[in-house]
């Protein structure tokens, strides 16, 4: 018991010094929001040609960059992409996020890493989820109050 607990807060330490607090940044954001549509507006292309490998990478970065888009909004940064999926998805409460973006992050690493290319199906697929997150993420932050998201940031940071 006494090592799970051990672990337990080595891993939350671990987790917070990956994730910073910053003055929240609209013009930063709204450049993520914007890279995360050129991203985008490129990935069908890239499918039609049969560049599937290059395809999955657009597919995740439109996605990350969207998710990042939303922390400079909160005032959030990490450069760690699993920590930055998981305080996204702490942030929203919402395990749907994190389970979509860790599978289009798995996707791009099988890809680009060990070269196992995806088919058509899949990268259309996880094009179709990555133009969802992109619009979550765009409704949030054009009509949304994200400072309800402020109290959820301060709990995090107590200590």
């Amino acid at each position: 018991m006494f090592i799970l607990v051990v672990i337990l807060l080595f891993y939350e330490w671990w987790f917070l010094t990956k994730i910073l607090r910053i003055k929240p940044n609209i013009i930063i954001s709204e450049s993520f929001l914007n890279q995360a549509e050129i991203t985008l507006s490129k990935i069908q292309r890239s499918i039609e040609e049969g560049d599937y490998l290059w395809a999955s990478v657009k597919i995740y970065y439109s996605a990350y960059y969207s998710l990042t888009a939303f922390l400079w909004r909160v005032g959030l940064k990490s450069e760690n992409h699993d920590c930055a999926i998981k305080i996204t998805a702490y942030v929203l409460n919402d395990t749907e996020i994190e389970k979509t973006l860790d599978n289009l992050k798995s996707s791009r690493i099988d890809n680009q890493y060990y070269l196992k290319i995806s088919d058509a199906s899949v990268l259309k697929e996880n094009y179709e989820a990555a133009k969802l997150l992109y619009a979550k993420f765009y409704n949030l932050l054009h009509n949304s109050n994200n400072n309800k998201f402020t109290q959820k940031i301060d709990n995090l940071f107590k200590n």
